[in-house]
């Protein structure tokens, strides 16, 4: 990408998206994990790991975006994700994201 493209205090982080369809019981499947799930994502949040997190649609599938090295390190997270161990999630899909992120320019003191 040409950086004439991007404005002046923009710029694009390359981070990676999750996202991880509900199995066909995956209501059922995640009531007894969901506190572990969320509190292990709050601490991935906590960690400046996870960037966003959520259900997508009337919780069709799921949505997260991820700071980390690689693919192979957004998969690792998925795959120990307890919403994947406990089988809520029927498939992982890892893919790229570029996130735009709001730069300023001139910060104020």
């Amino acid at each position: 990408m040409v950086s004439s493209e991007i404005p002046e205090g923009i710029e694009i982080e390359h981070v990676w998206a999750i996202e991880a369809e509900y199995a066909a019981d995956g209501e059922a499947r995640r009531r007894p994990v969901r506190h572990a799930h969320l509190a292990n994502l709050a601490r991935l949040m906590r960690e400046g790991v996870v960037i966003v997190a959520g259900a997508v649609g009337n919780v069709e599938s799921a949505f997260i975006v991820v700071r980390v090295a690689d693919e192979a390190a957004a998969r690792d997270l998925a795959e120990h994700d307890v919403y994947w161990t406990s089988g809520a999630w029927s498939s992982i899909r890892i893919r790229p994201y570029g996130m735009v992120v709001l730069r300023d320019p001139n910060p104020r003191a």
